[in-house]
């Protein structure tokens, strides 16, 4: 009833909150603004971005110099994209 969806909703919103989650948009799009090609997101990351960062995306792709990279984006609500490599 009302009350399993209420807990249902509280555990979605906190499981939102306290694991975050990836960006697959913002990431893409950041790489393509700075050169890269044949981009891969490969979901959340658990390391790589600080605690304020609410979107940790893992990311290969290729440089401008043609060279295979990884990294992770990330985003937040309120800041643009920084890249980590």
């Amino acid at each position: 009833g009302k009350i399993y969806m209420k807990k249902l909703i509280t555990i979605v919103i906190l499981s939102t909150v306290l694991f975050g989650c990836s960006s697959h948009k913002d990431a893409v799009e950041a790489l393509q603004k700075n050169g890269f090609t044949e981009i891969e997101t490969h979901g959340y990351s658990f390391f790589g971005c600080t605690y304020y960062d609410t979107f940790k995306t893992k990311w290969t792709a290729k440089n401008t110099q043609g060279a295979k990279v990884s990294g992770v984006a990330c985003s937040g609500w309120f800041k643009g994209t920084t890249l980590r490599f």
